[in-house]
C-alpha cells in the first residue's frame, strides 16, 4: 500500500502526524485522507505483525508511529509502551527506513538512542 504520508504530515502547521496502531486512528492526517483510510487496515494486520515477532497484541497498551516530514529528509519514531507502562521510542531515517545513529563519546557510530520517549 502506497500513501502520501509524508506529503500529509508536511502539510500539517506541525510538520508530523501521529498513527496509532493499536486503535488505527491518526492525529494530524486530513479528515477522510489517505492516512486515515489506511490506518485501520494496518490495525487489522497488527496482529499478524505481532505473530511474525513472536509477541502478543495485548503485550501492548501503545503503538505508535511518528511520521516527521523535515527540511533533511523524512522521518519517523515509532513509540511502544507495555503492559507494565514502560516506553521506549525509536527513530528511522529515510526510505525504507534505517535506524537514525549518532556519534558515541568515543567517536563511533552507534545506533541513536531517543532519551524521552515522544507521544
Amino acid at each position: 500500500m502506497q500513501t502520501h504520508i509524508y506529503a500529509e504530515a508536511a502539510a500539517n502547521k506541525d510538520g508530523y502526524l501521529v498513527a496509532d496502531f493499536l486503535t488505527g486512528k491518526a492525529k494530524g492526517a486530513f479528515p477522510d485522507g489517505e492516512v486515515e483510510h489506511f490506518l485501520p487496515l494496518f490495525k487489522n494486520a497488527f496482529p499478524e505483525f505481532c505473530a511474525k515477532h513472536k509477541i502478543s497484541v495485548s503485550d501492548y497498551r501503545a503503538f505508535l508511529v511518528r511520521f516527521i516530514a523535515g527540511r533533511n529528509g523524512n522521518r519517523y519514531v515509532i513509540t511502544v509502551e507495555d503492559q507494565n507502562g514502560r516506553r521506549s521510542s525509536r527513530e528511522y531515517v529515510g526510505r525504507p527506513g534505517k535506524r537514525s545513529e549518532a556519534l558515541d563519546e568515543l567517536g563511533r557510530r552507534r545506533p541513536k538512542t531517543l532519551d524521552k520517549p515522544v507521544d
